[in-house]
């Protein structure tokens, strides 16, 4: 299931912030209906925060928990130290991927 992941982003400074996302950058995703969903994100995106001012943004992502139901719709996501690292294009490729037994 493809899905997004929700960001406040915030710019306490005088000049512009560029941020880059990685594709693969694991969010965590917390929903009082849904439970605790895992995300990555499905390409690398560059934002740029202008100065002092708080952006919100949505990053199109895939859930690595292919049985925890989540809706489509953006979700608030906290983003983890944590990349995965595989070649992926498509939702079945991560859950593919997630599927093998770990090396």
């Amino acid at each position: 299931m493809k899905l997004s992941v929700h960001l406040e982003l915030e710019n306490p400074t005088a000049e512009p912030q560029t941020i880059v996302f990685e594709k693969g950058r694991c969010f965590e995703i917390a929903s009082p209906t849904s439970g605790l969903q895992n995300a990555i994100l499905a390409k690398t995106s560059k934002v740029i925060v202008p100065p002092n001012k708080t952006i919100e943004i949505d990053l199109a992502a895939y859930c690595l928990n292919e049985f925890r139901d989540m809706t489509p719709a953006h979700h608030t996501a906290f983003a983890t130290p944590f990349m995965f690292n595989k070649s992926y294009k498509t939702q079945e490729d991560v859950w593919a991927w997630m599927k093998r037994p770990a090396a």
